[in-house]
């Protein structure tokens, strides 16, 4: 609904509400979740540059910044497209964390057999996700094992030693997972990974803030269009 509404007001809301949801369920502190999306609202930040600063002058312009025989324009149009792109991107990294910070995989899985998804799909998200923990268990032992020998005490040699790392941590991940999915090959591996499944009881409540989400979400943006109308 955020991406098909392309409305401001949305975006904030859903930002909001996720948010929120996410903080109460997880019982982390808002600083902590705040730093959680640092990452994604640095990437935000240099995607949307190109949006709000353009070098052609047109329209109503909120300022410019000459830099030699270059001149900078900023205009009001532009600067509300990049709110725009901002708020609705980050508003659906929100949902995205409150899925990834509240859901195990096993729980994932289990949620896309219940909705009939590719054995293929499924498959693969159950061996990258165990390849992941592979890759940061040899990075940890090749970083511990380059520190132990001076290999990062300043700036040249961190260089050397970081090329170095990445390219015995190819061979060696290349390798590990090899003989990971051969041992699956040992253990019947035919495509499936079989695993227990929870249990789980309905929900008058999920039900409910399923349902009440969007409907709050289309009040809204109603009343967004009804104000924007007024004006």
């Amino acid at each position: 609904m955020v991406l098909l509404l392309n409305s401001l007001t949305v975006s904030l809301f859903v930002l909001a509400v996720m948010g929120g949801f996410t903080v109460a369920n997880c019982k982390i502190s808002v600083t902590r979740y705040l730093k959680l999306l640092l990452l994604p609202i640095a990437f935000l930040l240099l995607g949307i540059l190109p949006i709000i600063f353009s070098l052609g002058q047109s329209g109503d312009t909120l300022f410019s910044i000459a830099i030699g025989n270059l001149t900078i324009y900023c205009q009001w149009q532009n600067l509300l497209d990049g709110l725009l792109l901002f708020f609705k991107a980050l508003s659906a990294v929100s949902c995205m964390y409150f899925i990834a910070l509240n859901t195990t995989m096993n729980d994932l899985i289990y949620a896309f057999k219940k909705m009939k998804a590719p054995m293929l799909f499924i498959s693969l998200m159950e061996l990258i996700y165990r390849y992941i923990f592979v890759l940061l268990e040899e990075y940890k032992k090749i970083f511990v094992a380059q520190r132990s020998r001076l290999g990062y005490k300043n700036f040249k040699t961190s260089i050397v030693s970081t090329g170095r790392l990445i390219a015995a941590l190819f061979l060696k991940t290349y390798n590990k997972c090899d003989r990971v999915y051969n041992a699956l090959l040992s253990r019947a591996y035919a495509g499936e990974i079989p695993a227990l499944e929870h249990k789980y009881e309905k929900s008058l409540s999920m039900y409910m803030a399923a349902y009440a989400l969007p409907l709050c979400i289309a009040m809204v943006f109603l009343l967004e269009k009804r104000w924007m109308h007024c004006m």
